[in-house]
């Protein structure tokens, strides 16, 4: 069973991956991305789902959006924030979501997405 749920989870993730990155080159609004529905699995296949994030070409923006959606499929909802480095320290943008604190640090927050 977890070679299984290992495998529906990395499904969901390409899926997902493929589907924010295409809705978010259109100019849809971050929190209004619709992804298909996350698979019944064990919240320990969280793991499986931020590797997957890891390995993909994605921005850091489509890895917060699958990510959110995942956790909120699991009862945890967490907000998606977007901030930018100062100009001097070399003009950056960065997306992470809330509780995340590797590296984002660096980044003034601007915008806050939420789950619609």
């Amino acid at each position: 069973m977890h070679a299984f749920a290992k495998v529906r989870a990395l499904s969901w993730t390409l899926r997902s991956a493929l589907a924010a990155r295409r809705q978010l080159r259109r100019g849809r609004r971050p929190d209004a991305v619709v992804l298909p529905d996350p698979p019944a699995l064990p919240d320990k296949m969280t793991r499986t789902v931020m590797l997957v994030t890891r390995l993909l070409d994605n921005t850091c923006l489509e890895r917060a959006i699958i990510l959110q959606r995942w956790y909120a499929a699991h009862g945890e909802r967490k907000s998606i924030w977007v901030g930018v480095s100062s100009p001097s320290a070399g003009f950056r943008a960065h997306a992470w979501l809330e509780g995340e604190t590797s590296g984002n640090e660096a980044f003034e927050k601007l915008l806050k997405f939420d789950i619609q």
